[in-house]
Formats: C-alpha cells, structure tokens, sequence
C-alpha cells in the first residue's frame, strides 16, 4: 500500500500512533508570531501491520519508490556482485516469445512476437528467430529487510534450472518459505559465454553467510499483493512490426522511424 504523506493546517499538534501503539505529538513549525496557525507534517498511519509509520531509507527503498511510478514490469538483472532473490510463485507468471531487434540509430530493441497470441508476425515473416521467455515474480532481498518486486525474464537453460529445483523433494518447491536464491553472473571472457549462477540457500543461512535479513511474512504477503500477471506484458501493434520489419528488409530504408 502506497503511504500518503499529508500536510494538515491546525493550531494544535494532532497525535501521531508509534509502532508500539502509543499516541504521541508532533511539535508545531515555529512561527515568527505573526501567524495564528502553523502547518504541521503528519504521516498517513493508517495501514494497520502492512507498512511503518516513518519513511523508509536505504537503496531497497529507493528503487522501490523508482519502480512503483512506473507502468512497466522492473525487470532483475543478474550482476557479477551476487544478489539475493525470494521467488514468489512455484510456476512462472507468463511466458512469451519475444524478438531482439538492432535497429540502426536506436540500437536494440525487445518487441514480443505475435506468435505468443496465435497471430502471424511480421518479425518472423522476414526471418527474425523469437527467443522463449519464461516470466517469474521474485522479492530482491535489500539492505533494510524490505523486498522489491522485480520480474525475472529467464531464457531457456535457465527455465530449465528452476523446474529442476521446483521438482527437487530436498529444494523445492520454488516459493517454500524457507526457500532463496543467490544469482550472479558470470564476467565476459574471451571464448567463453556469460553465465549466470543461481544458487539455493536456506533461510537460516542468509544472514551469517549472506549479511542479508529473511523476510518476514507480512512482508511476503505485502509484496505478493502487487504480483505481476500477464497484463503487465507489453503487447506491440501489428502496425509497429511492420515498420521494423520493413526497415529490417531495406523496403522503408529512407522513410524514419515514426514518420509519415
């Protein structure tokens, strides 16, 4: 639940609930004598156990506030520097094909196939090969012990690694309770293909081995709350696909993107 921040007008200083649930002031803005009414800042609390009644700080918080304005699912991106994840949902909450385009002045560009809906694409027409996505909801543990929703966009070798733990008796399922996952991945090399690494680690682990606090479950339940689902996937125009299409071909190579 999104907290409100309030600006009330009033001569006296209105009570404030704490976490421990005892009423207290805020002290009122000085004034300089000459005005009769001072404005004090008072912070929506009325969010039961779902959230604090302060403002939260740290990275985690942050990024969640970046994320949460936007219209679009936040994808996680694996790093070199080990990231710790609490998968959601035992089953992927999409999955699609999708098309990488490098498209000359813009660079490249993901655009989902149509063939994902059961419509002809004009991207496959032209000979452009989809890449199948499998879409998961996942918590990306933080500094202060509060979660970010990201969604994990996973090719196919690592769809693969995570039905495996999901059917493994000793692992899975993917959202057990107790159940996270360190992700990194791999550095560039000559010769050899990024990598990433996705390790299984108990929930008694994560903050002697990992310096990372587990979640608690209102915090599970708070985050599975804006969970994303299949409406979230951008679907584009057929129209679109024919332009990039076209310009793929040399058919529209003097016409600009957009243009009439």
């Amino acid at each position: 639940m999104t907290e409100k921040r309030i600006m009330r007008r009033s001569t006296a200083s209105p009570p404030v609930k704490s976490n421990g649930g005892v009423s207290k002031r805020v002290a009122p803005r000085a004034t300089n004598g000459d005005e009769d009414e001072a404005y004090d800042p008072v912070v929506d609390t009325d969010h039961g156990d779902e959230g604090t009644d302060t403002i939260r700080g740290g990275w985690g918080a942050s990024q969640e506030t970046i994320d949460s304005t936007s219209n679009y699912a936040q994808n996680f991106k694996p790093t070199k520097d080990a990231q710790v994840i609490k998968i959601l949902d035992a089953r992927p909450y999409a999955s699609f094909r999708r098309h990488w385009i490098d498209r000359v002045g813009i660079g490249k560009r993901a655009y989902v196939c149509l063939q994902s809906v059961g419509k002809d694409c004009p991207l496959c027409d032209v000979g452009d090969k989809p890449g199948a996505v499998t879409a998961f909801n996942i918590a990306l543990c933080s500094d202060d012990g509060q979660p970010v929703l990201k969604s994990w966009d996973c090719g196919v070798k690592l769809t693969q690694q995570l039905r495996t733990f999901n059917n493994d008796p000793k692992i899975g399922p993917l959202d057990k309770r107790t159940l996270y996952f360190a992700v990194s991945k791999s550095e560039a090399q000559q010769r050899q293909q990024v990598s990433t690494m996705v390790v299984p680690i108990r929930e008694r682990d994560l903050e002697e081995d990992w310096k990372t606090p587990p979640l608690t479950d209102t915090a599970i339940e708070r985050i599975k709350e804006k969970a994303y689902t299949v409406d979230i996937i951008q679907m584009p125009r057929r129209a679109e696909l024919e332009e990039v299409a076209a310009e793929m071909t040399g058919e529209d190579a003097e016409k600009p993107w957009g243009g009439d």
